[in-house]
């Protein structure tokens, strides 16, 4: 079983877990003898205590070091080969039995313009490059598994910044129509990026903006709950009421904002040019849909 963060290269094949987060946060699956990280896992904390919880091998290549909690206990230079020896077919049947069970939660809970099913839409659109942003964008893009495209992300403590712009370099780069999927906040914190000088190459580049108002992301931590209500909208919601549509006007870039899936679907057809595809949403319901989400998960793979 393979779990593969947005940005990692996976393709998408049987291995690949639907909603790893939630299936691993279910805590009923076989445990590992032994896990494989290749690459610097960033997004899942379930993720993490899946190493710490076997004996673990990380892929370093080169001079890399990717394991910042040194917690491997052994650092390889690449995937290893297998020896071969008897293999168990109910320990990878049980893990695609419990992705084909989330993906049937997802089926049947993610309606209309959410924010999984924004992602969806994306993630389906940007068979070329798709350029995502931190917090909760790319952690709905982990529900769904790999795309056709590439996807790159920015991760870490500074993984807001310069998104717009990093959008538009790898759109250049890339040569061909390119996709990006922001929340607000990162879309606000660089929304000079969309300032192009006059005698500047503009790429083929959709940005879609999930426009919630604020960081949905942290409703979903423990900041979200009991006892921090006082704080949180100041804090961590921090809502804007920015006017996307006026500020798009103002820098004289296209702006749409579908409010059904077909809307979606036609804004998100390939197009020459710099546009912003702005889909609302309300945070409040995406943390209560990321609960539903989370228990109906744990309630399809009880023993």
């Amino acid at each position: 079983p393979v779990v593969a963060e947005p940005s990692s290269s996976a393709r998408p094949a049987r291995e690949v877990v639907l909603a790893p987060e939630l299936v691993l946060a279910a805590g009923v699956l076989p445990a590992p003898d032994r896990v494989l990280v290749v690459g610097r896992p960033t997004l899942s904390r379930a993720v993490g205590r899946l190493a710490a919880s076997a004996p673990c091998d990380v892929v370093a290549s080169g001079s890399s070091w990717p394991d910042a909690g040194r917690r491997a206990d052994r650092v390889l230079p690449a995937v290893p080969v297998p020896s071969g020896g008897e293999v168990d077919p109910a320990w990878l049947a049980a893990w695609r039995a419990a992705s084909q069970a989330a993906g049937q939660v997802l089926a049947d809970g993610v309606e209309g313009l959410v924010e999984p099913a924004v992602a969806r839409e994306v993630l389906a659109a940007a068979t070329g490059l798709l350029v995502v942003g931190s917090s909760k964008p790319v952690r709905d893009l982990f529900l769904w598994g790999p795309g056709a495209g590439r996807v790159l992300a920015n991760r870490g403590v500074a993984g807001i910044d310069g998104m717009v712009s990093t959008a538009v370099g790898a759109a250049l780069a890339h040569g061909g129509q390119s996709y990006a999927l922001l929340g607000d906040l990162t879309f606000l914190h660089d929304a000079n990026g969309l300032v192009l000088g006059p005698h500047e190459p503009r790429p083929d580049l959709c940005v879609v903006v999930v426009s919630n108002d604020g960081g949905a992301i942290f409703g979903t931590l423990e900041q979200g709950g009991a006892g921090h209500e006082a704080a949180f909208e100041r804090v961590f919601g921090t809502p804007h009421g920015v006017d996307l549509a006026a500020l798009c006007a103002a820098t004289r870039t296209p702006h749409v904002r579908p409010t059904t899936r077909d809307e979606l679907r036609a804004a998100l057809r390939p197009a020459p040019g710099l546009r912003v595809v702005e889909v609302r949403t309300d945070r409040h319901d995406a943390v209560a849909l990321h609960a539903r989400l989370v228990a109906g998960v744990a309630a399809a793979l009880a023993p």
